[in-house]
């Protein structure tokens, strides 16, 4: 049996890893490459066909504890992107996201886009 690693093939998303004796088909909205590579750390170039490696985020957040009425900005993010705000889909235009939490807690960001390791940073806001 023979790994191949199969994404979408409008994005390169990896979807998964199939198992086959003879190269499995491409469909219209899926390809397969030959070998292993997990989604989290590759994606498919869709015009090479070859696996690329994602790279790491260069983002930076300005604070990772803030107290209410303070703001923390995440910068050098990736343009455009979305960014996960404690489940809330955050689109960026322009690679800053300044966040101002309006109660206390700790609030997770997360970003995953398609070229980039996924990151996540925790901000704490205490009163």
């Amino acid at each position: 049996m023979i790994a191949y690693t199969v994404a979408a093939r409008a994005t390169g998303v990896i979807t998964g890893t199939l198992y086959y004796q003879a190269p499995p088909p491409d469909t219209a909205d899926l390809l397969t490459v030959p070998g292993w590579y997990p989604g989290w750390q590759y994606r498919i170039d869709t015009a090479t066909l070859q696996p690329v490696e994602r790279q790491p985020i260069q983002a930076v957040m300005s604070a990772t504890s803030i107290t209410l009425g303070q703001s923390a900005t995440l910068s050098n993010l990736p343009v455009p992107c979305t960014v996960d705000v404690d489940g809330v889909m955050v689109p960026v235009a322009d690679g800053i996201l300044v966040l101002t939490p309006t109660t206390v807690g700790v609030y997770r960001i997360y970003i995953d886009e398609i070229a980039y390791l996924q990151k996540t940073w925790n901000l704490e806001v205490t009163a």
